[in-house]
């Protein structure tokens, strides 16, 4: 209910086979926060850490 309401950048890392976070999810979170950053790393699940670590240190790395 609140996260509408965060008020910092939000960047959202999903893995594409995540059975968690899909489409409907991503869609949700940008109609609540239009502005949010999105990422989809392709052959990792919900894990993304687990699963494609490289991956995800380099989106990680292009924040700073």
């Amino acid at each position: 209910d609140h996260f509408g309401s965060i008020s910092c950048p939000i960047t959202l890392v999903r893995g594409a086979l995540s059975p968690v976070v899909d489409d409907d999810v991503v869609a949700e979170a940008r109609r609540r926060q239009p502005e949010l950053v999105g990422h989809v790393v392709g052959g990792a699940g919900h894990s993304v850490q687990g699963d494609r670590p490289v991956e995800l240190a380099a989106i990680l790395a292009a924040l700073l």
